[in-house]
């Protein structure tokens, strides 16, 4: 399968604008290449990515016309999963134990206020790359992500593992730990 951080796309150089005052299905507004930024640029505090960004791939309609993208990142209705998902941690996990329901996402701000999920971060994110105890105690992962599951950003099980390789070794790795991602056949579960 095709790696897709081989194949980078830049919304503002790489799709097409609509003239002034234009709009439709052959072109992207300023508004729409902002927002395309945005989703695939992913997260960052202080100049250093913090989240990964969406991968291209899953924006396309099916010839049903439904997108990998609906619902999950767009939608017609009033909020997206991703936003309903990240609204509630913040008002309700990631301040734990103390609740803000009231609070109000649109005011986060990602260089002054990341610090105050740090704790949930640190109990919840896989950040220690060495398993060498896990190793020991004849511990084997085998992890699997789509690269087009917008539920799941890949690139959190890709960057861990990556950042697993490095710290204990390649093949060292390799004899434990196994990571998969693409687009499962259900022929390679046969034998």
């Amino acid at each position: 399968l095709v790696d897709p951080r081989q194949c980078p796309i830049n919304p503002t150089q790489d799709l097409p604008k609509c003239s002034d005052g234009q709009s439709g299905d052959q072109c992207f507004t300023p508004a729409q290449v902002d927002a395309l930024q945005a989703i695939y640029g992913g997260v960052r505090s202080k100049g250093e990515m913090i989240f990964p960004g969406q991968l291209p791939g899953a924006e396309p309609a099916d010839a049903a016309g439904a997108s990998g993208w609906k619902e999950w990142i767009v939608t017609e209705g009033p909020k997206s999963r991703q936003l309903a998902y990240g609204e509630s941690f913040l008002k309700y996990f990631a301040n734990a134990p103390a609740a803000q329901p009231n609070l109000d996402w649109k005011l986060f701000d990602f260089d002054r206020d990341v610090e105050r999920i740090t704790r949930i971060r640190d109990l919840l994110d896989a950040t220690n790359a060495d398993m060498s105890e896990f190793e020991k105690r004849g511990g084997r992962i085998i992890t699997y992500f789509g690269w087009a599951d917008p539920a799941l950003n890949p690139m959190m099980g890709v960057n861990y593992y990556e950042r697993v390789r490095k710290t204990m070794g390649e093949s060292r790795t390799s004899n434990f730990y196994r990571l998969f991602k693409g687009i499962l056949n259900p022929k390679q579960l046969d034998g």
